[in-house]
């Protein structure tokens, strides 16, 4: 079955992560396009302002406080929302957590924590929607992967392995659910400009890595949901060709990021990381 979402203005949308970077931009190109929206996050001082920012455009917007890691936290937010909207026709799975560390100086709650936030928060969560997509016989689900997914990125080692297993899972789920009426895409955005330890530090990826907009992360995101693509690779490269280097040759893969000076950046940010929580 092809699945196509034939316009998304007045849809029923959830999406996790909202109170910042690129959950926060989603939120607004989703209200642009004329999306209703629960937009769930932790911090609800973040949230109520989006809310209020948003709130006079004209769909629906609501904010709710919630972890998406506990059991708890996914079945307030998708029961609030559907005693708000009635059904839910699009869930945005972009709440993650990233930490730049090596991997044998991390204690165990921090792993827990990005496995939990960024792995199988999206399952369960997902799990819950999909009583509600399958009745309905329609609905479309986008996942926030990325090429650290692809290609596992030194210091970054559980968000890396985190996000191969979204990109995985997705794919599992696309083909179980195509015939039910409901789509899975996943977006692989590669650094992302402006954003995380980028922000945090004032530094930017090697030249020869590059980057991408928050922007053109948020509006991939709105685009896959009209679209349903499979997978959505975002980079200023042509970076396909690399990922089947790595595939076929995977120790000339990793020859190739390093001499790119991935190692060396990860390496950086993961000193100043460490600095920054010894202060």
């Amino acid at each position: 079955m092809k699945i196509k979402m034939t316009g998304i203005k007045g849809k029923y949308a959830v999406l996790t992560g909202a109170s910042r970077g690129i959950g926060r931009l989603v939120a607004r190109e989703l209200v642009r396009e004329g999306v209703n929206v629960a937009i769930a996050a932790r911090d609800f001082a973040a949230l109520s302002e989006l809310a209020g920012e948003l709130g006079s455009k004209g769909p629906d917007v609501f904010p709710l406080q919630v972890d998406v890691a506990t059991r708890d936290g996914r079945e307030k937010l998708v029961g609030e929302a559907m005693r708000r909207f009635g059904r839910i026709d699009i869930l945005i799975n972009n709440a993650a957590l990233g930490v730049w560390a090596k991997f044998h100086e991390q204690d165990e709650a921090q792993i827990e924590a990005m496995v939990d936030t960024n792995l199988k928060a999206p399952m369960l969560l997902t799990r819950k929607v999909l009583d509600h997509m399958v009745k309905q016989g329609s609905g479309q689900i986008v996942n926030i992967g990325s090429l650290s997914g692809k290609k596992g990125n030194p210091y970054l080692g559980v968000y890396s392995g985190t996000k191969a297993g979204i990109m995985e899972w997705s794919s599992a789920l696309r083909g179980e659910l195509k015939d039910l009426g409901i789509g899975v895409s996943v977006i692989c955005p590669t650094y992302v400009s402006g954003k995380g330890v980028f922000a945090k530090f004032g530094i930017d990826a090697p030249p020869a890595v590059g980057t991408v907009p928050a922007e053109r992360v948020a509006k991939a995101v709105v685009d896959a949901i009209a679209r349903n693509p499979e997978e959505v690779i975002l980079s200023p490269l042509p970076v396909r060709p690399l990922l089947a280097i790595n595939a076929l040759f995977p120790a000339l893969g990793s020859r190739i990021l390093s001499s790119l000076g991935v190692v060396k950046m990860a390496d950086r940010l993961t000193e100043m990381e460490k600095d920054l929580a010894n202060k």
